[in-house]
Order: structure tokens, then sequence, then C-alpha cells
């Protein structure tokens, strides 16, 4: 992964004109507040490892070395999911029908999932780069070439659609790019496409070979002024959410339901390790 430094709106602009001619059409963008802040979903930026390579169990602790040495983590998306689509329910509130979709809707009104939220308009990625800054703060944005990217991590010269990696959800490893579904107003407005990841927990740029994706980390001063700039031009965080509803409500009471039901699981995982003999205990080296 290459990743440019600048600190003027010209060099931040050449590096755009540049990225797009490589690119070509195949641009997505992703702003990150902190350049420091990996890509990685939200829902695996705490994981647990729970056992080794051979089925031992092991003391939970949070994943802070990434390696192939095959130790298994506890993955909660699919329980926050559910529970995300229980409380529509109750409510009696329309939802995609397709996992997929469910996905995409889920992520967009701030439920923790297994996708990266990425658009094809660059305002979109400085707007989430500005969001929750500390003012004179660095700030990164990231450009994606998802049909490359998709060819070289799972042999798939394509874009795939939400609909098409529905039949196929959970055949890759390796995350996978795809378009997102145009059913929602908040979608729309973010132009939204998303990358899924899978069994592979790494972040998307953790290896700095990857040459479908390039970082630009910008100076907090030039950051300050394509923050006013933003405002002037009318992109506001009241802009970019819009159709604010129940939703939004209710992924915030899901939140504190998945952070119950996790904490529980993790209880009841030390249970098991200390029950546990000495020998029948697994290594981690996932920390």
């Amino acid at each position: 992964m290459k990743t440019y430094k600048v600190k003027k709106w010209r060099e931040f602009l050449n590096v755009i004109r540049e990225t797009r001619q490589r690119f070509g059409e195949n641009c997505w963008f992703r702003g990150h507040s902190n350049v420091d802040y990996m890509l990685l979903p939200g829902a695996y930026r705490v994981l647990y490892v729970v056992e080794d390579q051979f089925g031992r169990p092991l003391d939970p602790v949070i994943v802070k070395n990434y390696n192939n040495r095959g130790d298994k983590v506890h993955l909660p998306h699919w329980m926050y999911l559910t529970h995300f689509i229980d409380e529509l329910k109750k409510e009696h509130i329309k939802y995609p029908s397709k996992i997929v979709d469910q996905l995409c809707m889920a992520q967009h009104y701030g439920l923790k999932t297994s996708l990266l939220d990425w658009s094809t308009d660059l305002s979109i990625g400085l707007f989430f780069a500005c969001d929750k800054r500390i003012k004179g703060t660095e700030a990164a944005i990231y450009i994606l070439n998802p049909r490359q990217y998709n060819d070289d991590m799972n042999a798939k010269d394509k874009i795939f659609s939400s609909k098409e990696l529905e039949k196929d959800i959970g055949s890759f490893l390796f995350p996978i790019a795809f378009t997102g579904p145009r059913k929602d107003k908040r979608m729309c407005r973010q132009s939204g496409n998303f990358t899924m990841h899978n069994a592979m927990i790494w972040p998307l740029d953790y290896n700095d070979y990857n040459d479908s994706i390039i970082k630009i980390e910008i100076d907090g001063l030039l950051m300050d002024e394509i923050e006013k700039t933003l405002t002037d031009f009318g992109i506001t965080h009241d802009s970019i959410y819009v159709q604010r509803d129940i939703k939004d409500n209710i992924s915030k009471i899901v939140e504190a339901i998945n952070c119950n039901d996790l904490n529980m699981f993790i209880k009841e995982r030390k249970k098991l390790f200390a029950k546990t003999p000495l020998q029948e205990r697994g290594i981690c080296h996932s920390v």
C-alpha cells in the first residue's frame, strides 16, 4: 500500500488525479479522522481469541497480533445483526429479506458489522475524515480499487453486487468488495459501497504490498481548511445522515444488548478455561 503525506490542497488534488488515472473509474473513498486507524470493520475491532489451532480452550484475550498460527476468535457480528433485526420486528419496522442487504442497512444506522463503508464520492470520504476529528490533527483518506482488490485477494476480476454476494456469502476467505443496494435514502446519499470481512480478520491495510489501496495522510492545518470548505459547500452532518429515524435509536439500544451478550460469552469462556486441566489448555499466539 502506497502512502502519501500532503500539506497543501494542490498536493492533495495531484494525488487524487494521479490515482484516478491509475485506477480509472474504479475509485472508492473512505475517510478516517485519525491516521492510525486501520481498515477494520466495527465488529472486528475488538475480537477475543477463544481456542488455539487444535481446538484447545484459551483464556479469552483481545487479539493484538495478527498472524497465521491458527488461533480461533469469536466473531460476534451475526449475533449483533440478529439482535438488530429482532428489535426492528418488535417495532414493526420493515427490513430487507436478504442477509447482505440487512448488513448494509445495519451498517448505515450505526451497528457494528463485518462491513466497511466506502463511497464513490470523494466529498463523503472527506466528511468522515473530518467527523469527530480533533482540530489541528491529521486525518487520512483511503482510496480503493475494488475490482483490482477482488482480483488480487479472491481471484475474482469483478465488483460484486449485493445480490450476487448473497449467493456466495460464505465462500470467501478474504474480504470482498461489493456495491451496496440503493433502497435507502441514506445509502443513496452516501453513495454507499462496502468491503465485507469474513474469516480472515486482518485489516485491509495490514500488508504493505497491496497495490489496490492508496492512503493519503493529510496535515492537520489542511484538514482544518477542508472542514471549513465542506461546511461552505453544505456538506454537513445533517446533509450526510439524511432520513434520521427510529432505526438510529434502535441501533443504540442494540449496541447495549450486544455489549452485554459479548461480556456474558467471555465470562462463560473464562469459566470453561478455568475448569480445563493445565495439560489440555491451548497456547495463544495472538497477544
